[in-house]
């Protein structure tokens, strides 16, 4: 207890910043979004082209491989366009900045799709009657399109959000100083990881919590109202090895959790279907629970944060819960 009283603050003062970074990053999903929905709903095939394009290319790739690739990747594209042109020196990218940009450029894709969505469920004939009455886009827009835009994308919108929040964990591998990177700190320090994780991952929940009913409540408000820059392709040549066993690992994992996760579902689904007494519950709560939690801290409290107790190093689990494969 003492020590948790001690570290504890250390901890939440990342609270304000993961704020802040979702904040940031929502923001510039949300304009991203709007902007890829346009496009997407244009009737010229180039801006057609280039919205799906982007949309299909962000989520096909890994959240961390962009927020590492804008990060390390970007700073060093940046100083080698500089040098080969002179215009500036050497610039070294804000963490910060490059976590809520990432977070904006992944979600700005998810967004599109909502935006999209939301808009495409607007019977076409209120547009249609609106230009029959004469009037232009900037009057409908706001008056007619916007008022059923905003309560159709509001549920998509607010999960988007809530997983946007979990993501900011990521941002604690670039060295950002957020509940993540304090908790880990705080139990490296203190030699107790789970009692800090634990901390982080209890935070996470409140403020899921806390844009959960938010959100709801917005929503039912709203419904009753209404050098040369190059690639080193010899490095990638060299290294061949490692990236084959990286997809290797990557596909087995998938595999593997796909089949597990199926057999974990099917239970629990039935379960919450027909409201079996006490184990409908838990199967509720375990989902809200596991949906309200950054996967980072799941994976950190499995394989850090267990291996604190001396019960667990001596059982029979630990042959399995220290192979850092079987805890992914």
């Amino acid at each position: 207890m003492q020590l948790l009283l001690e570290y504890a603050p250390k901890v939440l003062s990342g609270v304000w910043l993961t704020i802040g970074l979702s904040l940031t990053g929502l923001v510039i999903s949300v304009v991203l979004g709007a902007t890829l929905a346009v496009f997407n709903l244009s009737k010229n095939a180039m801006l057609n082209t280039v919205a799906q394009s982007y949309i299909t290319l962000v989520r096909g790739i890994p959240d961390l491989v962009l927020m590492l690739l804008i990060y390390f990747g970007g700073q060093s594209l940046l100083n080698q366009l500089g040098a080969a042109s002179g215009l500036w020196g050497y610039v070294e990218i804000n963490s910060f900045a490059a976590g809520s940009l990432t977070l904006g450029l992944i979600f700005g894709a998810y967004m599109a799709e909502t935006f999209r969505g939301a808009f495409l469920s607007i019977p076409t004939g209120q547009v249609e009657a609106a230009k029959v009455l004469g009037l232009r886009p900037h009057v409908y827009l706001p008056k007619i399109i916007l008022p059923q835009l905003i309560p159709l994308a509001l549920p998509s919108f607010s999960n988007n959000w809530l997983v946007l929040l979990k993501t900011t964990a990521l941002v604690s591998i670039l060295g950002l100083q957020d509940i993540v990177y304090n908790a880990n700190q705080a139990g490296r320090t203190s030699q107790q990881p789970f009692m800090f994780l634990l901390l982080a991952f209890f935070v996470y929940l409140f403020l899921t919590l806390v844009s959960d009913f938010g959100l709801r409540h917005l929503c039912r408000r709203l419904l009753l109202k209404n050098g040369n820059a190059r690639m080193e392709l010899a490095l990638i040549f060299d290294n061949w090895p490692l990236f084959a066993k990286g997809i290797w690992n990557t596909i087995s994992l998938v595999a593997i959790s796909l089949v597990a996760g199926f057999f974990l579902a099917l239970p629990l689904a039935l379960c919450q279907a027909y409201r079996v007494p006490v184990l409908g519950k838990l199967a509720t709560g375990y989902s809200y629970v596991v949906r309200g939690t950054p996967l980072l801290i799941q994976a950190y409290l499995i394989y850090y944060g267990l291996a604190q107790f001396d019960f667990i190093r001596s059982s029979m689990a630990w042959v399995v819960l220290k192979d850092a494969y079987f805890c992914a």
